[in-house]
């Protein structure tokens, strides 16, 4: 069997799409994995992964299935995909889950409404994957039935896919950690070890801007570093705080 593009390369491949893809599916007659010189992950499938069609929409959602989710990517294709095409693959896999992220997907992206009945079967489902992404907190798509646990609205957000290193990292009780050290050190030599830190990231923003500040200012910044996070970030965000702190 020949080596062919499948998923997200195959659409890159077949609209022309000069996005950057971390992930590369091929179907062939042997399945194996290999990391190109840039750190794409390229991954070949047997016969049996192949989409059904030769379409967008089938190999869309092959994508959503074995590549790494960009919603930059995805707007790029929904921008050159036929969306008589899209309603028709939806209609056809009305319960579908991918069908059904797919069309809320495409409407979340875009702005643009489906005119098509929502009348889609089934459970509702996690929008992306939580073992392989961070996930935010989920708000229900009656229309679609989907629960849309992406990290942001369409405007911004952040896709972050979990690995050994990141798991690792969200596995630790940061807090626990905290408290162990105030318990083994006195409170004198950690306020000391905090103090230096902040002072140390102060100088380090100023170098940034090769500026050489006051002493006055270096401390007016320290106490702001010193202060973050105790406030609400609703509240921190409003145009009056904003402006206290970039006066200050």
């Amino acid at each position: 069997m020949s080596h062919q593009a499948a998923g997200f390369q195959w659409l890159k491949d077949h609209f022309s799409l000069q996005c950057r893809l971390t992930h590369r599916s091929y179907i062939g007659s042997i399945k194996k994995t290999e990391v190109s010189s840039d750190g794409c992950i390229i991954e070949t499938y047997g016969p049996k992964y192949a989409p059904s069609k030769d379409t967008a929409y089938h190999h869309l959602e092959f994508g959503l299935k074995y590549d790494n989710l960009s919603l930059d990517f995805l707007l790029a294709v929904f921008k050159c995909a036929d969306q008589q095409e899209l309603m028709a693959f939806i209609k056809n896999n009305p319960g579908g889950r991918y069908a059904r992220r797919i069309g809320f997907i495409y409407e979340w992206l875009t702005g643009q409404y489906l005119n098509m009945e929502s009348d889609f079967s089934g459970n509702y489902v996690d929008l992306i994957d939580g073992k392989k992404y961070v996930t935010g907190s989920i708000l229900k798509n009656s229309r679609w039935r989907i629960n849309d646990n992406l990290l942001g609205g369409p405007e911004f957000c952040p896709v972050v896919r979990k690995n050994i290193d990141l798991s690792a990292l969200l596995s630790i009780d940061f807090h626990a950690k905290l408290k162990e050290l105030k318990e083994e050190y006195s409170p004198e030599i950690f306020n000391r070890a905090a103090q230096y830190l902040y002072r140390k990231e102060t100088r380090s923003s100023f170098e940034i801007e090769k500026e050489n500040p006051t002493p006055d200012r270096i401390n007016r910044f320290i106490e702001l570093l010193y202060n973050a996070g105790k406030i609400p970030a609703n509240e921190v965000l409003t145009e009056k705080n904003l402006t206290l702190l970039q006066n200050a």
